[in-house]
């Protein structure tokens, strides 16, 4: 992580590195039981597989540890495009204040 000043950035840019770090948290919080969940999961759906398919159940195995990295890649991309939208917002943020600063000082003048 890095620290962020009020010299390094305006007022705008901080209220949206805040408000997009707080959603990340939220959007996790529900999924932090997965963390423990979903392998308990996983091995007793192959416990009942085996006993319905018997080796067959392998496959099932071997195509959820395949995927694993597939995952990875596309959680890699979607975290690349993210990191570029925020670009976009921090500049709309940076428009949007110089436009209501404009606003203000047209008003009072």
């Amino acid at each position: 992580m890095f620290t962020i000043t009020s010299t390094d950035s305006t007022l705008g840019e901080i209220v949206n590195y805040m408000s997009v770090d707080v959603q990340k948290i939220m959007d996790n919080i529900p999924f932090m039981n997965m963390i423990w969940s979903a392998p308990l999961q996983i091995a007793i759906a192959m416990y009942f597989l085996w006993g319905i398919l018997g080796p067959s159940t392998l496959a099932g195995l071997a195509v959820i540890i395949l995927l694993v990295p597939a995952n990875a890649i596309i959680a890699g991309k979607a975290r690349k495009y993210q990191a570029e939208q925020m670009k976009y917002k921090d500049q709309r943020i940076k428009l949007i204040n110089e436009i209501l600063s404009g606003v203000k000082v047209s008003y009072h003048g």
